[in-house]
């Protein structure tokens, strides 16, 4: 959003109503409170997700859920929002990305390191197979950091781009 303009200088200039006017400043205060509220709501595990290529629905598993058997024995590409809960900062998470062929091993796997209660996940099914979810999960992970996300681990973000 412009924070300099001269619209409302110009439409006071060339005679528009000072109601009009009065409106629109509040309108304008009003965009630039909102849009501070969406940059606090900007690290979210649903938005995580928009940043992968995966064509596909994600399915959403809350803490201490159990998976759906959809997503065992394919290849997946899955996002997790780990709160830990003796930081500082608990509020603000860090994220995840990996890819797996058994989503509920490897998501108890985290839960075990991270506390149950302190790890949410996404996971979508990756047509193409395990060289097609690493691809996934390094766009994934790239663009993620190059948003701001605070990650756990990059280390996969290496994987060769075909």
């Amino acid at each position: 959003m412009c924070e300099d303009s001269k619209a409302l200088v110009t439409a006071k200039r060339f005679g528009l109503s000072q109601d009009i006017i009065n409106r629109a400043s509040d309108l304008a205060g009003d965009f630039r409170r909102i849009e501070n509220e969406n940059e606090n709501e900007q690290f979210t595990l649903e938005r995580a997700t928009t940043l992968s290529p995966v064509s596909g629905n994600f399915t959403f598993v809350p803490p201490n859920f159990t998976p759906p058997p959809s997503l065992e024995g394919k290849s997946c590409v899955y996002f997790l929002s780990i709160t830990k809960s003796d930081a500082a900062d608990s509020e603000h998470p860090n994220f995840y990305v990996g890819e797996t062929e058994s989503f509920t091993q490897r998501l108890n796997e985290h839960r075990s390191k991270f506390g149950s209660n302190n790890v949410f996940a996404a996971a979508a099914n990756v047509e193409g197979g395990k060289s097609e979810a690493q691809r996934i999960e390094t766009i994934s992970i790239r663009r993620m950091v190059a948003s701001g996300f605070q990650m756990e681990s990059i280390m996969d973000a290496s994987h060769l781009l075909r």
